[in-house]
């Protein structure tokens, strides 16, 4: 579903990733481990094209995707979570589902904030997440694990092919964090 070939970003003189290569196949749960400062984050970033990487191809269902913008990448059915949810502290957490889900661009800003589809949609997720009891609290309000939460939510409303999970259990307490390995499986 996957392939990744020969990946290289390289920063002046330091080479962050250099020469990665491997293929996650369909239906697999995948691990990219390694120390602090291995280039796993800069991997899944140029893998998303939120970096442009130095060189190397990225492969999706057989179709070439290191050449696309992040958000036709995320429409191709690839999406991410980052290590630091980047939620938007002055909406709810529905409301941050919805929002950052669209992969459409600037074409996005013309649409209505909030569909029914979207919203009935969002809140199946947040069932799904066993969180519809936050779907209406401001994203700063939230626990670091609830934010963890909240970003694989977003991550769900695109109806992604295959996802990539930065450090999904970063500081996250344990019993949140069964919650979401259960969720992953």
């Amino acid at each position: 579903m996957l392939e990744v070939k020969n990946l290289c970003k390289h920063y002046g003189g330091i080479r962050a990733v250099d020469g990665a290569s491997f293929k996650v196949e369909k239906g697999s749960i995948t691990a990219l481990i390694g120390p602090n400062g291995a280039g796993k984050t800069t991997a899944f970033n140029c893998i998303s094209r939120t970096v442009v990487p130095t060189s190397g191809e990225v492969w999706l269902d057989g179709e070439r995707i290191d050449n696309l913008r992040p958000h036709k990448i995320t429409a191709k059915g690839l999406s991410r979570t980052f290590q630091i949810s980047r939620n938007l502290g002055d909406m709810t957490v529905l409301e941050n589902v919805i929002v950052q889900a669209r992969c459409r661009g600037f074409a996005d800003l013309f649409r209505p904030a909030v569909t029914a589809e979207e919203r009935d949609k969002a809140m199946s997720i947040l069932d799904f997440l066993g969180i519809t009891r936050i779907a209406y609290e401001d994203g700063h309000n939230l626990s670091y694990g609830q934010k963890k939460l909240m970003d694989l939510a977003a991550l769900l409303m695109a109806d992604p092919k295959i996802i990539l999970l930065d450090e999904p259990a970063g500081g996250v307490n344990p019993t949140l964090l069964e919650e979401i390995v259960g969720h992953i499986r």
